[in-house]
């Protein structure tokens, strides 16, 4: 039922609210418009210009004049973020690297009108975008400006599907297919300053800056009556946004942010006090996330209205450390470090400025709060307290009170303490101590009862059992540590559940066996070996067992018995404000529900709005660390091969930047670079990573992020080139490949070359050998030649004086012959002379001759027979001669014939060898 009466309302508490004060965003301190891009990051229309969000860091564009940026508006189409300012008007679009540039559009404006001053309310619909200045509508299709002319408006809005403006001295206006059309009965706007309207189920609701609310319907303008209104009129609406179908923000100018639903109820009202920065909301912006963006006139804010956690303060402003709660008499009692708070259930916590009250006497240092016998028991540092009518009672002798147990035997309850338990004994409806339970002094914040027996657990001490004798106040005590299976005596939490005794340790949990009287340790549903969280806060409510470590909450779910479900359910989320160290408590609710005490203030859990959301990752920025560049911006999408990037080799240190659509503090991140890791990296909160020395290749960054209620995003996929060096790359390589292949051929050529000229050298060198023993040959050829042509001209001449001294000898004879009258004696003289006539000896002489002529003279005899066959010996004889170049006179008496003879047949020698009559016979044969 408590957890019902909450959900009534958007939450119970203050919902988490992010502040960003100028230092943050480093921009001015008013911003008048917001709206998402395409990644849903926020965008800001601020003072100094255009502000952008990722989630975790701004950054800043300014307009070329410097001038204060009133309006934005984001096209999805085409990517555009429009931008109006003082005498200004354009938009930023991304470039292909996603850097935002800016693009005036003032120069596309007639020139009649382009004087603007400054530029509010942009909108679009249907392609166009509409503007207001001064005194003028504007709207543009992206060629052709419309104007309209007003006397005066402050006001332009897209209500449905309509372009909805004021004209201060008549009324309000629709914009349809380029025409203006009067809204009838809309007069009772004149001279109103108009803040806003928005559409709920088809009801308008008009908002006034002092003039409070109208709602139109049906063609009705029906006035708002009542407080709520009242409200709005004495703090001056300044901003609205609409929520859902039945509900609306409302920002004003003196008291922060109140939330209205369509019946004109006030759900609940954020102020400075609970954690804006300013209580002036100048603009307001619901995003797909459950985010309430406002501008305030000091820095810019986020309320979480979608998260299922909210926070009270039941101390309020002194927002101390909840150390226990509980309901009772339907009523919340809050145990602090200031005190017990106390307040009604059928308050809306979530709403008005109701706050706990401090129940009397109970100042201090509340350490715990029981039911004991229907009565509500307070252990504070001074004592034992009864609460009665948000009185506290003190009922003990003793300081120092932690927590009280119920006892079966009759009116009974034990009381731990500081130093040791203290028994309590209900008379008629007063509580009274009976004494100190004897034997046991140890501090006994933490105990659990079984059937039987009393655990008490100290944190260093380890964990004790007692077995306690009211009428004696005595007790059997007996200490568990490592002998009884406990991994040892420090930090052991015990638990009672299903009539169990369960103890937690840094090692796992264990569960008490009587039969064996030892410790057991065993597996909860859900949590397997490997897991080494230390699990507190073990709080059991129906089949729901509740748990925490230090930085996450949750519970498991089970179907049956805890430690013998065969179904069971495990959800854990991460906490932002931790429990309280040592102090760890979780206190059920309906539905799933839970308060959680923390060491500022008390967090509802609302398990109805445990967020299921879509989260998109990207990358925001790109920066080269070298070149101190940034290579891109706003990158959300898998890349096609094209689109890869290619970076120099000295781009090898980058810092990317990620975002988040969700825009949440609560998002982490996590990242796997393909070249370098196999696994993903743990989940971080930091929303950059920085990558060094990165060596040529193909890098793949995959990017995820999750939020704490096990949300992740799908995985963004990010790939680039770092380059080789240029003396690495594919042209140097090839380069060097021709470089070496003309090397290669080079130095082929070379020894070729060389060999060639070693060849040639040693062919010289043969050569010049050749030749010289050629030379030498010849030498002797010619000499021997020589010698033989001497020998031959010797011969030649010795038979040519032979021959003359035969003829003369032959003469002389023929003249002694002549003379001599003795026929015996003539016939002597004449035989010596046919002796000296006969052919035969000359022609042994000849052949002598012929085969030493031939060696001297290249075969001459020989080829000159085989050339003309038809040569007679003695035409042999006589071509030798001429060969030997002797005269006509020299050949006769060697052919033994005159010199007549000779010329006869030297005559008959042509003819026989065909000579032409210019042929030198004697050339010829020199030359043959």
């Amino acid at each position: 039922m408590f957890s019902k009466i909450f959900c009534q309302s958007i939450n119970f508490g203050i919902p988490d609210i992010y502040n960003y004060d100028r230092t943050k965003y480093k921009g001015g301190t008013q911003t008048w418009e917001i709206c998402t891009g395409k990644f849903d990051e926020i965008l800001a229309a601020n003072n100094e210009g255009l502000l952008r969000f990722d989630g975790h860091k701004w950054e800043k564009y300014s307009l070329p004049n410097k001038t204060i940026l009133r309006s934005i508006c984001y096209d999805s189409i085409t990517g555009r973020i429009y931008a109006g300012g003082q005498d200004e008007l354009g938009y930023f679009q991304p470039d292909n690297l996603g850097v935002l540039k800016y693009h005036d559009l003032k120069p596309t404006i007639p020139k009649a009108f382009n004087n603007l001053e400054d530029v509010w309310n942009i909108k679009m619909l249907n392609g166009s975008i509409y503007f207001r200045s001064l005194n003028k509508i504007f709207s543009f299709n992206g060629s052709q400006w419309k104007v309209f002319s007003t006397k005066e408006t402050t006001f332009l809005a897209q209500v449905d599907d309509f372009i909805i403006y004021n004209d201060w001295d008549k009324g309000l206006f629709k914009i349809i297919n380029g025409n203006t059309i009067f809204i009838e009965g809309s007069e009772i706007f004149k001279y109103k300053t108009i803040t806003g309207i928005i559409s709920l189920r088809n009801e308008w609701y008009i908002m006034t800056e002092k003039d409070g609310v109208v709602k139109y319907f049906e063609k009705k303008w029906l006035p708002i009556k009542g407080s709520s209104n009242d409200y709005l009129k004495n703090n001056r609406i300044h901003s609205v946004c609409k929520i859902n179908d039945t509900l609306m923000a409302v920002g004003t100018y003196l008291n922060g942010i109140i939330l209205i639903d369509d019946k004109m109820r006030i759900q609940f009202a954020l102020t400075k006090i609970k954690g804006l920065q300013n209580n002036t909301i100048g603009s307001l912006f619901f995003t797909k996330n459950h985010q309430l963006w406002a501008g305030t006139y000091n820095g810019i804010d986020a309320v979480d209205l979608g998260s299922p956690f909210s926070t009270i303060y039941p101390d309020g402003s002194l927002q101390g450390t909840v150390y226990a709660t509980v309901i009772y008499n339907q009523k919340i009692y809050c145990g602090t470090e200031n005190g017990l708070y106390v307040r009604p259930l059928s308050q809306n916590l979530g709403g008005n400025d109701i706050d706990f009250r401090l129940v009397k006497g109970s100042e201090g240092q509340v350490w715990g709060l029981d039911i004991v016998q229907g009565d509500l028991i307070m252990s504070h540092n001074d004592g034992a307290f009864v609460v009665t009518d948000n009185i506290a009672k003190k009922i003990s002798s003793y300081s120092g009170s932690w927590k009280f147990i119920e006892f079966d035997n009759g009116n009974y309850c034990i009381g731990g303490a500081y130093t040791g338990l203290f028994a309590f004994r209900k008379s008629g409806k007063n509580w009274q101590e009976i004494g100190k339970i004897s034997g046991f002094d140890e501090s006994c914040r933490i105990m659990v009862k079984d059937q039987k027996y009393l655990w008490v657990s100290h944190p260093y001490r380890g964990l004790f059992r007692l077995d306690i004798n009211m009428e004696k106040l005595s007790a059997n005590i007996e200490n568990y540590g490592q002998e009884n299976g406990l991994p040892g005596h420090l930090r052991n939490m015990v638990y009672g559940l299903e009539n169990q005794i369960l103890v937690s340790t840094e090692d796992g949990f264990f569960k008490f066996d009587p039969t064996k009287n030892n410790f057991q340790k065993v597996l909860l549903p859900g949590i397997n070996e490997s897991n080494k969280n230390y699990y507190k806060a073990l709080t059991q409510q129906k089949n729901l067992l509740w748990l925490a470590t230090d930085e996450s909450f949750g519970y498991i779910k089970y179907d049956n018995k805890l430690f013998n479900s065969k179904k069971y359910d495990f959800k854990f989320m991460e906490l932002k404000k931790g429990l309280v160290p040592g102090f760890e408590k979780i206190f059920p609710l309906d539905n799933n529900d839970a308060l959680l005490l923390t060491t500022k203030g008390l967090i509802f859990y609302n398990n109805s709005r445990r967020r299921t959301r879509n989260i998109q990752v990207y990358i925001s920025k790109l920066y080269d660390i070298n070149q101190q560049l940034v290579l891109l911006e706003g990158f959300d999408r898998n890349q096609e091969n094209s689109d890869i990037l290619a970076l120099k080799n000295s781009s090898n240190a980058l810092i990317l930047d990620f975002g988040s659509s969700a825009c949440s503090e609560d998002i982490k991140y996590r990242y796997k670079l393909n070249q370098a890791q196999d696994e993903w990296s743990a989940w971080d909160t930091k929303s950059q990573k920085e990558l060094n020395n990165l060596t040529p290749g193909k890098y793949t960054l995959e990017l995820q992020a999750g939020d704490a209620f096990g949300n992740i995003s799908p995985t963004l996929t990010f790939s680039f080139n770092i380059m080789p060096p240029w003396y690495k790359t594919k042209t140097a390589l090839f380069l060097y490949f021709l470089t070496g292949l003309l090397l290669l051929f080079y130095s082929r050529q070379r020894l070729v070359k060389k060999y060639e000229l070693i060849t040639t050298d040693l062919e010289e060198q043969r050569n010049e050998s050749e030749a010289l023993v050629l030379q030498l040959q010849k030498e002797k050829l010619e000499a021997e030649l020589l010698f033989k042509t001497k020998e031959l001209g010797l011969s030649t001449m010795h038979l040519v004086q032979k021959n003359e001294a035969i003829n003369k000898l032959k003469i002389e004879l023929s003249k002694i012959v002549k003379k001599v009258n003795d026929p015996e004696v003539k016939r002597e003289i004449k035989s010596m002379v046919s002796i000296f006539s006969d052919d035969e000896r000359l022609d042994d002489n000849w052949e002598s001759f012929a085969q030493n002529f031939d060696q001297v003279h290249n075969d001459f005899l020989s080829r000159l027979k085989a050339q003309y066959p038809q040569l007679s010996p003695r035409d042999l004889k006589l071509c030798a001669y001429l060969k030997l170049n002797l005269t006509t006179k020299d050949i006769a008496p060697l052919l033994n014939i005159s010199v007549r003879g000779i010329e006869i047949s030297r005559y008959r020698l042509r003819k026989k060898m065909d000579l032409p009559n210019n042929i030198s016979l004697n050339d010829y044969m020199m030359g043959f």
